[in-house]
């Protein structure tokens, strides 16, 4: 199983580019690729793909109400497929909320339970979404995952998941730095 973020703190190192060409590449080699789309911003994998019909559709089931475990239907039903024949869990609206939203969960969770905000597992969360569900395992050969470059909660969830960070470096300027 590869299983990757590929991220950079700086913007504009073709973090979004390098995720579309190793998931293409991996479906050309025969490999079953779900890709999550964690970026927020219109530049991203969802548009790359052309994908997500409703992004801005605040009713609509996404990721977010399953990372939080508010979901409208099926996981399985987030995932949409591109013309490459990659699939996708395409971007929403809604993630670039997410810190938010995920307060809101830790403060009810932990009023209603008998845990701290310490005890909420804020990190784990799509680890938990992903990997405790046996049917995408055996589907997919290969998870990438294309975040923000803003380090905070989504993305800490993303390196969580996936254990493997891939970092592209622009070799100038910013790029260098990072």
């Amino acid at each position: 199983m590869i299983a990757s973020v590929v991220y950079s703190e700086s913007g504009g190192t073709y973090k979004t580019t390098m995720t579309a060409n190793l998931a293409v590449a991996l479906q050309r080699m025969g490999q079953d690729v779900l890709v999550i789309d964690l970026d927020p911003q219109e530049g991203n994998l969802t548009t790359l793909f052309d994908l997500g019909e409703n992004r801005g559709d605040s009713d609509a089931d996404n990721l977010v109400r399953h990372i939080l475990k508010d979901p409208k239907g099926p996981f399985e039903d987030l995932i949409e497929t591109s013309r490459e024949g990659i699939d996708v869990v395409p971007s929403h609206d809604m993630l670039g909320d997410f810190t938010s939203n995920l307060e809101q969960r830790i403060n009810y969770e932990t009023s209603m339970n008998d845990i701290t905000r310490e005890e909420y597992p804020r990190y784990e969360l799509l680890y938990d979404l992903l990997w405790e569900r046996e049917a995408l395992q055996e589907e997919y050969d290969a998870f990438l995952i294309d975040p923000n470059a803003r380090a905070e909660d989504l993305l800490y969830n993303a390196i969580y998941a996936m254990r493997t960070l891939v970092a592209p470096v622009k070799p100038a300027g910013k790029g260098n730095l990072s």
